[in-house]
């Protein structure tokens, strides 16, 4: 409940961001001002400036006989406050007598709207010293409910009041804000990059990165002085509370210094829409599925927010003032805007956390029972709804926001570290976006244990943490997933989401026409790189991925999930472990029928039985540098004691899983089976070897390189190149990426070396480099670069280099 006691009396009842008018636990409309008291007169007229001198005034007449009313009238709040404050006896009186009938009055209403919290706001709330002490007096000989007041006084109307308060609930229990073994991202990079590094930055061509609320507050501070209004924006996950408080600090004290009003704090989040469940729910499907519908169709303004409400915010403006939240920038066309990012492997964390949720998800999760053990049904616990709701709601609205305010940001701001930003202004991040649309980029990779992962990623990537028990996966370049470091001279560093890159420079990463119009959406990077690391671990699940119409009209995804296997290392080349053996489960026997597999699958699941995998699928001997190729409808599964590296369309959630060995989860339950997705979406026809490629030699320059074509199916939109190098570093190789993007890696040798000529003077030439098993980016504006290898540890081995690209014919593929 809210209050603003000045010359009337307000009120607002509020429940989950919504202002509540017309409930059987509030008076009509929310309001008490005209709720009867006394018997013959209104609460208006007690709990106001003008209630408060008449109480004063009944107790001169009770104390002092005499009293002249003409004195009385010449007393106002403000002097009654002073006269208080000096302990004159009749005013503290009048103040506490104030207090003890305004508990009175509250109390019922507390209780029956089962309020969790009481703030006041308003004029009076200048004197709340003489007040708070009974108030809370009298109100908690019934009731334990917290009581704040808002120092913006008569500025706040109940909203800013509501909001003004909530930084101090929120750090009375402090909490662990993410829930991960991994480090935050330094502010400063100190690590040593000579072998693989886990925090790749790009130098931004001008300016500075900024480090630091005080610093930022500094310029903050000066936008609200010039324009009276701030929007602080952001993303899903952002702890918009840390933002509003320190915020509120530092203005506070600035102007107690130089005497200026207080400032107040409007919360984006009450002009959200509460009551379009349905509508929510219909994109998250079945509530006992983790697949959903992307809501690529909604629109933030459209869809999310309350009209009514914004208007009446609009309306309702207290000056000087932040409007703080997701969909602040909706408030004011030109005000300055600052926009907080979060990283999606750092939402997870604080997912993991319970710190942060979806913000578009249904009010009600509805849970609907599991009828039979023959369905696809799974319960999904809390932490798999966040992530599907997200995934499915929040990044599809979020992203096209974030996109559409990129020309309006004053600020960019780097949210992940708690109570530690790093940021750049709007001009300098939008220059570097360009900048880096001319340059090889690699995106900051993220791992994740899982239920079959190996030890391999922990020994070759040594600066990830090594506390957990094995990595299943790392998402090298997963664009939806990933984000892009910045560091400026002096090493400062700040990270934002692809998205935001690839938003606004897709037409220069991609290049030529045709590969504009298929791939140019915020989402629409159309290759991914990922390892899976079995080594020491398990097989992955025995899988299959939908075929392109399936994709489209059950998930809304524009490209289907078509993959490949390159792998990458052996336990037996790794460790020189002659008894160990790698394979890859690729397509099925001959003559496999069906009915019968579809059968023994459900006979697997409904009796805890293991299936007898070989009966049905094929098993291949892998070995380093194999290549495997596992186009839609293909049923396959890495084995144990492998590195695969995944080259594939960067669609990566929808994976059918048809058998699990009967394993636990990292969460010590089943992993959910997807049995009748996946019987929809086989092909029983497609043989292993047939998915083996076969090499084709390009090009020969004896004793400097040697070039590969790795032909991918017919399905795949995308290409795969090898280069092998000799280790002689005064070998150069030239290339031409012929409008089109490249995708690379080197896969083996200690480093390779990348020059290219700079955009901005054709006679300069930049150098990049990149270690073993690093992903990077040749966009397709760099037209011609240099490749050197690099000896690091004098080895004699070869280096090879693995190159992906967009087929020129790709298009009738998405027809």
């Amino acid at each position: 409940l809210a209050l603003t006691l000045g010359t009337g009396f307000g009120s607002t009842f509020i429940d989950r961001n919504e202002i509540i008018l017309n409930r059987n636990d509030v008076p009509p409309g929310g309001m008490l001002w005209n709720y009867p008291y006394d018997q013959q007169s209104i609460a208006d007229e007690w709990f106001s400036t003008r209630g408060l001198m008449n109480i004063y005034k009944q107790i001169l007449r009770e104390e002092a006989h005499e009293v002249s009313d003409q004195l009385a009238n010449t007393i106002d709040g403000r002097i009654l406050a002073e006269r208080a404050s000096n302990d004159d006896a009749k005013a503290k009186k009048a103040f506490a007598r104030f207090a003890e009938l305004l508990g009175d009055f509250l109390i019922p209403h507390l209780t029956k709207f089962q309020a969790d919290i009481l703030i006041i706001g308003g004029g009076i709330t200048h004197a709340y010293y003489l007040i708070e002490e009974q108030l809370t007096k009298t109100i908690g000989e019934t009731l334990s409910i917290p009581i704040y007041f808002s120092l913006s006084h008569e500025k706040s109307i109940c909203l800013g009041a509501v909001y003004q308060q909530m930084p101090s609930l929120f750090t009375t229990k402090p909490k662990i804000v993410r829930q991960t073994p991994q480090n935050l991202l330094p502010v400063i990079k100190t690590l040593d990059t000579h072998s693989y590094d886990i925090y790749p930055c790009h130098e931004i061509p001008i300016g500075y990165i900024g480090i630091g609320h005080k610093q930022l507050h500094e310029k903050l501070l000066q936008l609200i002085e010039q324009n009276q209004i701030l929007l602080i924006d952001g993303f899903v996950g952002t702890h918009f509370d840390e933002f509003a408080c320190e915020l509120n600090k530092s203005y506070h004290q600035q102007a107690k210094k130089l005497n200026r009003p207080s400032l107040v704090f409007y919360d984006a989040r009450a002009f959200l829409q509460v009551d379009s469940d349905e509508k929510r729910s219909s994109y998250l499907k079945s509530s006992k599925s983790i697949f959903g519908k992307l809501a690529t169709d909604l629109k933030f303004k459209d869809d999310f927010i309350d009209e009514n409400k914004l208007v009446y915010l609009q309306n309702n403006l207290s000056y000087p003032c932040v409007i703080i939240g997701p969909g602040a920038s909706f408030v004011h066309d030109s005000a300055p805007l600052i926009y907080i990012d979060l990283p999606k492997n750092e939402l997870y964390y604080r997912v993991a956390a319970q710190t942060a949720c979806s913000y578009l998800k249904p009010q009600k999760r509805e849970i609907q029972p599991i009828n039979s053990i023959d369905t696809d049904d799974y319960e999904l616990t809390p932490g798999m709804y966040e992530q599907k709701c997200l995934y499915f709601l929040d990044y599809p609205v979020f992203n096209e926001l974030k996109q559409k305010l990129l020309p309006r940001m004053s600020f960019f701001v780097d949210g992940q570290r708690p109570y530690c930003p790093t940021w750049l202004d709007g001009e300098t991040f939008r220059q570097s976006l360009a900048h880096l649309a001319n340059v090889p980029i690699r995106v900051r990779p993220w791992f994740e244990p899982g239920p079959w992962g190996g030890q391999w990623l922990k020994s070759v990537c040594t600066n990830i943490s090594q506390y957990p028990k094995n990595y299943a996966w790392s998402f090298e370049m997963i664009t939806p997933e990933n984000g892009i470091i910045l560091s400026d001279s002096n090493f400062h560093l700040v990270e934002f989401s692809w998205d935001l890159f690839y938003g606004s420079q897709s037409n220069r990463v991609l290049g030529n026409d045709t590969h504009c119009r298929l791939f140019n959406g915020i989402n629409d990077f159309p290759i991914r790189f990922d390892f899976l690391d079995t080594i020491d671990g398990g097989n992955l699940s025995i899988q299959c991925h939908p075929n392109l119409q399936y994709m489209r009209s059950n998930f809304r995804e524009r490209i289907t999930q078509d993959e490949t296997y390159y792998i990458l290392e052996t336990k037996q080349h790794w460790k020189n472990d002659e008894q160990s053996s790698a394979c890859v489960y690729l397509g099925f026997q001959e003559n496999v029928d069906s009915e019968e597999f579809h059968e023994a699958l459900l006979h697997s699941r409904r009796h805890a039985q293991e299936l007898n995998v070989e009966k049905y699928i094929q098993c291949l001997p892998s070995k380093i540098h194999d290549f495997f190729l596992i186009p839609n409808e293909t049923i396959h599964a890495s084995g144990r004691n492998q590195v695969v590296l995944e080259i594939s369309a960067t669609p990566y959630t929808y994976t059918f899983k048809l058998y699990d060995w009967l394993r636990l989860g990292l969460d010590g339950r089943l992993r959910p089976l997807n049995i009748e997705h996946g019987m929809k979406n086989l092909k029983f026809d497609r043989r292993g070897e047939q998915l083996r490629c076969q090499p084709k030699l390009l090009k020969t320059e004896i004793g400097q390189y040697q070039e590969e074509h790795l032909p991918t199916h017919e399905l795949h939109f995308y290409d795969v190149y090898r280069l092998r190098i000799e280790p002689n570093e005064s070998i150069q190789v030239v290339r031409s990426t012929e409008n089109r993007f490249h995708l690379c890696m080197l896969v083996e040798g200690d480093a390779i070396e990348i020059e290219f000529d700079s955009i901005d003077n054709q006679q300069h030439k930049e150098v990049r480099q990149y270690n073993y098993i690093e992903t990077f980016l040749i966009p397709a504006s760099i037209q011609e670069y240099r490749i050197r290898p690099i000896i690091k540890q004098g080895q004699g081995r070869e280096f090879v280099l693995i190159t992906a690209f967009l087929k020129w014919d790709c298009e009738k593929l998405l027809e």
